[in-house]
């Protein structure tokens, strides 16, 4: 019989692949495990344990985070490229993806914030019996491809998320929007640019779904885009800006503590 801290061990370093996870994201997480850690402190444990353990993971401080009563912050983990020789489907991931470094200081807020989100839609997928993830892709290891004239160019979502829902797959990209800037579809300004860039991009790949790898693997080859922006105006923004670029209704926009309190919005639109 297989060991069953092995077992248990094997789902952690999967899902810190996925995600740089605190120790309490962990435990929440664990929840959708065949067998769940069964509190804080024994999850604390097994990372320590794991950390120590031929430096198969790491931790380091949270940016932004409060101290403690004892003046300490809280640490995330994140997993060294050691286990791609531990888990057989872990060996195709590149020593250089993103999952095996520790957070940059710039985007630190951001990725922690995207991995709190996916750990509780995990959690609201565990709950629903016709929903399956299948597979969440971080930032840089998917790199959708599109042309233009200018020629081909590859473009980086936050996150590539795939679902299984009744038997049927489908694609999500996610894009986390930290900016609270008003944005006009008239106007020239940079953000404006930014966000223009974005949906163009998008809209060229939903007329190019065929040079994508991932999306040529599922008929039909479409997706959605979720955004999930700080306010309602800036949501509402984005979703006008959308518009004004092309017809196709791709774009699922909430805001962040609208996903954070409904993991499953998207599932209504």
């Amino acid at each position: 019989m297989e060991n069953q801290s092995e077992t248990r061990d094997a789902h952690i370093l999967r899902s810190l692949v996925k995600y740089p996870l605190t120790v309490d994201s962990l435990f929440r997480l664990s929840q959708t495990f065949p067998r769940p850690l069964p509190s804080v402190t024994a999850t604390a444990k097994v990372l320590t344990r794991l950390k120590n353990k031929k430096e198969t993971i790491r931790a380091k401080p949270c940016l932004h985070d409060k101290k403690n009563e004892r003046g300490a912050v809280k640490s995330y983990y994140y997993p060294t490229s050691k286990v791609r020789a531990m888990i057989p489907e872990l060996s195709g991931f590149a020593a250089s993806s993103p999952c095996f470094r520790p957070l940059s200081d710039s985007c630190h807020r951001h990725d922690m914030a995207i991995a709190e989100f996916m750990v509780n839609l995990e959690i609201a997928i565990h709950k629903n019996p016709n929903l399956k993830l299948i597979e969440y892709m971080r930032s840089g290891d998917h790199r959708p491809t599109i042309q233009d004239r200018e020629g081909e160019r590859a473009f980086v979502p936050d996150g590539t998320i795939i679902l299984e829902k009744n038997g049927r797959r489908q694609i999500y990209f996610l894009e986390w929007d930290n900016s609270t800037e008003t944005l006009n579809p008239r106007s020239r300004k940079r953000s404006n640019n930014h966000w223009r860039a974005k949906i163009e991009n998008y809209d060229l790949l939903n007329r190019q779904s065929e040079r994508d790898p991932v999306l040529a693997e599922f008929k039909p080859r479409k997706f959605k885009v979720l955004v999930l922006t700080r306010s309602r105006e800036r949501a509402e923004n984005i979703f006008a800006l959308a518009r004004s670029i092309t017809n196709k209704q791709f774009f699922v926009i909430e805001t962040q503590a609208g996903a954070f309190k409904n993991p499953l919005f998207f599932m209504s639109s």
